[in-house]
């Protein structure tokens, strides 16, 4: 690949490519999805109308996290592992000022 050496690092591969490692776009892909649900709800399927909750919609007094995702309990690895609790998890972590953004595509380039 690229004329490089055999044993040359993946990463300068990925940074000639400018591509992220695939844990990286696994992550962006869940919080591409996550955006969509908040901003673009309208155009996902309708089994995901009601896939996230909000704090505020779950608990009935108002903390300073009443707008970030409800993160529901479990006790198993593989729970921890689904969509909807590392989709809420990963966009409650995001600054409030890229949570903020609307645009997908202005989103999805400073993400």
């Amino acid at each position: 690949m690229q004329n490089k050496p055999y044993n040359s690092p993946v990463f300068s591969l990925y940074k000639s490519y400018n591509i992220l490692p695939i844990p990286q776009l696994h992550m962006q892909q869940i919080l591409l999805f996550v955006h969509r649900y908040v901003y673009y709800r309208h155009l996902l399927p309708a089994v995901f109308v009601k896939y996230f909750q909000e704090n505020q919609t779950v608990y009935s007094h108002n903390t300073r996290n009443r707008t970030n995702l409800h993160l529901y309990g479990v006790n198993f690895i593989f729970g921890k592992k689904c969509m909807k609790l590392k989709g809420a998890a990963l966009w409650n972590d995001l600054p409030t000022s890229i949570k903020s953004i609307a645009s997908f595509n202005k989103f999805k380039k400073i993400l």
